[in-house]
């Protein structure tokens, strides 16, 4: 089925809202740092398609690992493939190393590349494009497995697990690019060529929203039934908070220490970039008032916090989040991360990873020390 746009839209009606008048001030000089890659004389934002990947020395991919693969002993089997064509699609369904007659608009014919072992390396290279987006490489490290396969065992066992290994490998060159493409970050950050810093033009995702847009829906209330009161924009729904979040939400607005705080948006507001591809956006911001009373500054810490699950914690994601948050809690002790920001000069940000099972004691921790 194909969609048009209409068809996804939210025909519920919008609700729009701006900071409390409290926070209004504060919260439009709050800027955040990023990772900002220098580009001339000028900074921007960290890309990773664009900073990072094409830095990776693909050459260091290691394979050797693959070449004892376990393979099964079940049927063939069997590649479905299509396009978008004027012309349409005749014959079978091709196989690796089967006779199909190739129609137009398929990548290659079902017999291989034309080496003779069956293999078709020209759809084992569009498969591993998201890992390897080179397809020349793609399909060299495809001929470099299969080739220590067929070394080992018979052309009809490997051709039976061509889905199988094309999966095992495309799964282990994520891994690699992301090792990779760690050893670039870091590299690039050693060199200054990157800095983890806050700039004064006026980028979006450094800043807070000064308006918010979200489908009508029922007011989050705290978990004792009263309204928030420290959230920076009023309403929040339902919509916005799960159970933990709810949790930490109820405990946060009954700090007297806190000052406020902001449900993050995903894909809308502030987000890290860190090695890997996908962008990381925080549940939580939160802003911590002075030690000192009789200070002019509203606040001087701000928490940067992502929370997770007791089934999460322990997750790839959440070890690879908190590597990055760890750089970035690094990177923002320095004196000189707000030098072009004179509102943030005095502010002290950290980048946490809070787990379901101690959430209370960590934001215990956070906020008195």
């Amino acid at each position: 089925r194909i969609a048009s746009d209409e068809d996804g839209a939210d025909a519920r009606p919008m609700l729009h809202a701006a900071p409390r008048k409290r926070y209004r001030e504060a919260a439009a000089e709050l800027v955040l740092p990023a990772f900002m890659i220098r580009d001339g004389a000028q900074w921007r934002l960290v890309q990773h398609e664009t900073d990072i990947l094409p830095r990776v020395p693909w050459d260091e991919v290691e394979l050797a690992s693959l070449f004892d693969l376990e393979l099964g002993a079940g049927a063939e089997d069997v590649t479905l493939r299509a396009g978008l064509d004027a012309h349409p699609l005749h014959g079978a369904a091709p196989t690796p190393g089967g006779e199909g007659a190739a129609g137009a608009g398929t990548l290659a014919a079902a017999g291989g590349d034309g080496n003779g072992d069956g293999i078709d390396y020209y759809f084992a290279a569009a498969h591993l494009l998201d890992a390897m987006p080179n397809p020349w490489r793609g399909a060299e490290a495809a001929r470099r497995v299969f080739g220590a396969l067929l070394g080992k065992h018979p052309r009809e066992k490997v051709t039976a697990n061509y889905v199988f290994v094309l999966e095992a490998l495309r799964k282990h060159l994520e891994k690699e690019r992301d090792r990779l493409s760690r050893q670039v970050f870091t590299a690039l950050l050693k060199t200054g060529d990157m800095r983890f810093i806050v700039v004064a033009d006026d980028l979006a995702v450094n800043r807070l929203p000064q308006r918010i847009e979200m489908p009508a829906a029922r007011r989050a209330n705290r978990e004792d039934g009263a309204p928030y009161e420290r959230n920076l924009f009023d309403p929040i729904t339902e919509e916005d908070l799960n159970g933990l979040e709810n949790k930490v939400a109820t405990y946060l607005d009954k700090q007297e220490r806190l000052f406020f705080w902001y449900r993050n948006r995903a894909r809308q507001d502030y987000y890290v970039q860190g090695w890997k591809p996908r962008r990381i956006y925080a549940d939580f911001i939160l802003t911590l008032r002075a030690d000192e009373p009789d200070t002019d500054d509203e606040y001087h810490r701000v928490f940067v916090v992502e929370t997770k699950g007791v089934h999460l914690g322990q997750s790839e994601d959440t070890a690879y989040k908190r590597s990055v948050f760890d750089v970035c809690s690094e990177h923002a002790r320095k004196a000189d991360w707000a030098a072009f920001v004179p509102a943030m000069r005095d502010k002290v940000v950290r980048f946490e990873i809070v787990d379901e099972e101690a959430w209370e004691h960590r934001l215990n921790a956070l906020l008195t020390g």
